[in-house]
């Protein structure tokens, strides 16, 4: 069957602006890859994160422009760039009719929530939750005063107090600021520490000696790095935008399930095309694992299809086009 190929670019603004890697992004930038194969029609978002991804954008823009017309012409593709290796796998996942989308999938796994803004707001945000509160939520630590900090998580679990803490503290502590926190909110109500130390070894001092649970976030894409033989690591966050193709987030699954960790499916400010994707591979992949996927509500409009229906969907029409075969 003929293929052709496309490759757009879109910029989508973000209020409020989320904290990344240290400054504000104003607003995501990132790329639609379509695919299609005979009647068959796929898309992929390809968005690196800026001060996370190893690669640019202009890179991965770079990088697409060499591979697609391999793909158009039926000839092996490689790619390097792991947005670019995600993104592409997942349009060749739609191509194929695989289930890799919200429509093929049945109901999406429904996430919990990650309160994010500063302090204040997310006070706000918890004391006038519409409807049943959630019982778990996940908390990003490290970015202002510890004084405020600590003021919201006593504002948090003084307003529900079985409440469950994925608290993530981005490798910000020292260890003896770890355990100045452990201390201080109480390992029972902390469901895990996702990447509490600067060093992965003074986290797994600080597992074993307050028996908390710890994810790995960062650690999963440091070179060389191997999963150490410890009983505390209780969940990997899996970032397919930074990881890499499907198959690649296949394997990552499958060697942690042998281990009996936990696998949770967490986004990169994807837009609502790749959180849609996010969630189908979730309930696909780690079933029994709500993904952490809240992170659509900052952004200005949705893109091509999923996300909040009061806010207006960018078509491709509306993208900028960069190419097509």
């Amino acid at each position: 069957m003929p293929r052709r190929a496309a490759l757009y670019r879109y910029r989508i603004p973000l209020e409020p602006q989320p904290l990344c890697a240290g400054q504000r992004l104003a607003a995501r930038d990132g790329l639609v890859v379509q695919l299609q194969q005979g009647e068959h029609c796929g898309y992929g978002e390809v968005a690196p994160l800026p001060g996370f991804s190893p690669e640019t954008l202009q890179q991965a823009q770079r990088e697409l422009l060499q591979t697609l017309p391999l793909w158009v012409a039926g000839q092996p593709i490689t790619v390097d760039s792991p947005s670019v290796a995600f993104g592409l796998s997942c349009a060749v996942d739609e191509v194929a009719g695989a289930h890799s989308t919200p429509a093929h999938c049945g109901s999406p796994l429904q996430g919990y929530p990650l309160l994010s803004g500063t302090p204040t707001q997310i006070i706000e945000r918890w004391q006038q939750w519409q409807g049943a509160r959630p019982s778990l939520a996940k908390l990003k630590l490290g970015r202002y005063p510890i004084a405020a900090e600590q003021q919201m998580v006593h504002a948090l679990l003084r307003i529900s107090p079985t409440l469950k803490l994925r608290i993530d503290a981005n490798r910000s502590w020292t260890l003896p600021q770890a355990r100045e926190w452990a201390q201080w909110i109480g390992v029972e109500a902390i469901d895990y520490l996702e990447e509490p130390c600067q060093q992965l070894g003074q986290s797994l001092q600080l597992a074993e000696e307050y028996g908390v649970g710890i994810a790995l976030d960062e650690s999963l894409r440091d070179r060389h790095f191997v999963l150490p033989p410890s009983r505390h690591i209780r969940a990997l966050v899996l970032k397919p935008s930074l990881t890499g193709s499907i198959a690649q987030l296949e394997k990552q699954i499958d060697t942690a399930t042998r281990r009996g960790i936990t696998c949770i499916l967490s986004s990169s400010y994807e837009s609502s095309l790749g959180i849609g994707q996010l969630q189908a591979l979730a309930a696909r992949l780690t079933p029994d694992s709500a993904p952490g996927l809240d992170t659509l509500g900052c952004f200005a409009s949705n893109l091509l299809r999923g996300g909040d229906p009061a806010k207006p969907t960018l078509s491709l029409e509306q993208l900028e086009p960069l190419w097509q075969s």
